[in-house]
């Protein structure tokens, strides 16, 4: 079910870029639709690779993965050129890549590890700034970008995992109480 959606979407999103490649009567390009197609396959790639992993393997990779995620946005903040006014992007030449994109979903998944494991230790204050140090740091790199809105996202994202772990009554009870 998820996958057609996902899919119907994807068909939308073709057929709407197709539609405005038209100019009055003239079709002028079709190499942003050929563009889509190439990342909405690679996409689903991803997705169904996925969601054939177990997520234990990704637990045991979160280390990795946050630290391999913190090089590439220190890299961006380095490395590459300022596009209207915005460093965002590492070119690799046939693609450009977007680490604060890759960032959201590494962030999710060191989340879920982190409250999963301390789990009976959230209402404690040590876990709870623990907890916003692992968003803190990937925020301030792409706050230097600058890029609020993902950073905003970033701070939603903990937000909403907190929320469903023990953090969430805490502060929910506190605010209430």
């Amino acid at each position: 079910m998820l996958m057609g959606v996902m899919i119907l979407l994807v068909v939308i999103g073709l057929l709407v870029i197709y539609s405005t490649s038209f100019k009055a009567t003239k079709l002028v390009s079709l190499s942003d639709v050929w563009h889509q197609m190439v990342f909405a396959v690679v996409g689903l790639g991803g997705f169904v690779f996925m969601a054939r992993t177990d997520y234990r393997t990704w637990f045991k990779l979160t280390p990795w993965l946050y630290g391999v995620t913190l090089l590439l946005l220190v890299i961006v903040l380095l490395s590459s050129k300022v596009v209207l006014g915005a460093q965002r992007w590492i070119d690799l030449g046939f693609f450009q890549f977007q680490p604060s994109e890759f960032a959201k979903l590494v962030l999710i998944v060191v989340l879920a590890k982190f409250f999963s494991e301390h789990y009976d230790q959230m209402h404690r204050l040590r876990y709870l700034v623990l907890s916003l140090l692992y968003v803190a740091v990937p925020m301030v790199l792409v706050i230097r970008q600058p890029d609020l809105g993902t950073a905003l996202v970033f701070g939603a994202i903990w937000a909403g995992m907190a929320l469903v772990a023990p953090v969430g009554n805490c502060i929910c009870w506190g605010l209430a109480g």
